[in-house]
């Protein structure tokens, strides 16, 4: 019966305001999980629990008929595999993830002005992707840092127990321990156990975090994470611990060096 219901058929959703200054409570968002043929979803410009900001005067959103159409997000059991979500996420975020029953491709984009309304939980964010484990086989999480080192690495743990992943796109500090400090040789170090050793397609973020550091000083900050991309490289050829990596993006890493910035293909 269910193929007979209003949008029964629907295989393909993108959720998108119509501009840059509409946002979605996420709420709307849940009701697309439960389509019983679903497969993609596309959903830009979310708020995560918007209704708590309802009371706010710039707030122009009509929120007060929300309830009636708000239905409970399912655990596990939506047929979504392709899920991008971008937005201000935060509590409601590993939720999303887990009410899909076996994601093969994951993109979450949260917006850079989250610092005034908290991030995404790092520990329940890393439950939520390793739930999709055994499945997921590309991986983009561009969310920004806003403060390194992070005090407990749980979801940078997480991507080498990715047993399908093929792509990863995340911050560049995920696969690095330890934080600069001056007269202190080594004290930033590559941490290549964090990487895949399947991967294929590997791209370091590094949204005003390295390239702040060398607008205001020297190249020395740069040096441990330079270094690192440079080791895992001598792990990528034939006889490396990285045999399958094809292509290592690094067109949003050191992004303030024209003649550092590239994105090229792994030599044979």
């Amino acid at each position: 019966m269910a193929p007979q219901l209003p949008l029964g058929q629907v295989r393909h959703v993108t959720l998108q305001p119509w501009n840059s200054e509409e946002v979605f409570d996420m709420a709307y968002a849940r009701s697309f999980l439960h389509l019983p043929w679903i497969q993609t979803l596309c959903a830009y410009g979310l708020f995560d629990d918007l209704d708590n900001e309802s009371d706010s005067d710039d707030n122009e959103l009509p929120l007060k008929h929300l309830v009636d159409y708000v239905l409970p997000l399912p655990v596990s059991t939506s047929l979504i595999t392709e899920l991008t979500i971008v937005g201000y996420l935060r509590s409601e975020l590993p939720d999303f993830i887990t009410a899909c029953r076996s994601l093969r491709k994951l993109n979450v984009r949260v917006d850079y002005g989250l610092g005034i309304y908290g991030m995404p939980a790092q520990k329940e964010l890393a439950e939520a992707v390793i739930k999709h484990k055994d499945s997921l086989e590309d991986l983009d999480l561009d969310i920004s840092i806003l403060n390194f080192p992070k005090p407990d690495p749980v979801l940078e743990e997480t991507y080498s127990q990715l047993s399908r992943i093929r792509t990863l796109a995340v911050h560049i500090a995920d696969f690095f321990k330890g934080a600069w400090s001056k007269g202190v040789e080594d004290c930033v170090k590559v941490v290549l156990d964090r990487i895949p050793k399947d991967i294929q397609v590997l791209k370091p973020r590094s949204h005003r975090f390295i390239e702040s550091w060398v607008s205001t000083s020297n190249d020395v900050f740069l040096e441990p994470y330079l270094e690192g991309i440079i080791e895992l490289l001598e792990e990528a050829g034939p006889q490396g611990r990285f045999s399958k990596l094809r292509v290592l993006d690094l067109s949003e890493a050191f992004v303030d060096d024209p003649i550092i910035q590239y994105s090229g293909e792994v030599s044979e």
